[in-house]
């Protein structure tokens, strides 16, 4: 995996953690992944490769893919630190369908009235709180404990 810049040992380990990397075009989705980030928020290298020691998964998906969430963090004007913060420690948003943080500012916008900037530091302290819309969850949680 000349493109993250691993020892060996590193880049074994990454194959034995993640197989399916082993059957992906890892060359051009590096290279996709990679222009994508650094188009919209100037991130080197260095930071994907950051990005993909905490979501190894990250170089099986296909860059289009992560464009459509990179879209997303735009739209919701989240900085660089509340990029890599999210990405690195959701639990896998890059590997979500699309759609999944525009879910979840449109839910608590419309329905309970929050600020993009508070749903924003709701992200920062539980950053898997994304994850929390599916089947109108959140709504059904909100109304058991009131």
């Amino acid at each position: 995996m000349k493109g993250c810049k691993l020892d060996e040992k590193e880049a074994f380990y990454y194959l034995l953690e993640i197989p399916k990397l082993i059957s992906k075009d890892l060359k051009a989705n590096i290279k996709g992944i990679n222009f994508y980030f650094y188009l919209y928020f100037r991130f080197k290298e260095d930071i994907v490769v950051s990005m993909f020691k905490e979501f190894p998964y990250i170089f099986c998906l296909n860059p289009e893919k992560i464009l459509e969430h990179i879209k997303e963090l735009k739209k919701y004007e989240f900085n660089d630190e509340e990029t890599l913060h999210i990405i690195k420690k959701s639990g896998g948003l890059l590997a979500s369908s699309t759609g999944t943080l525009s879910g979840i500012f449109d839910e608590l916008t419309t329905k309970h009235n929050f600020s993009n900037e508070e749903i924003k530091t709701i992200l920062w302290h539980y950053p898997e709180f994304v994850f929390q819309r599916k089947d109108n969850m959140l709504s059904q949680k909100v109304t058991l404990i009131k």
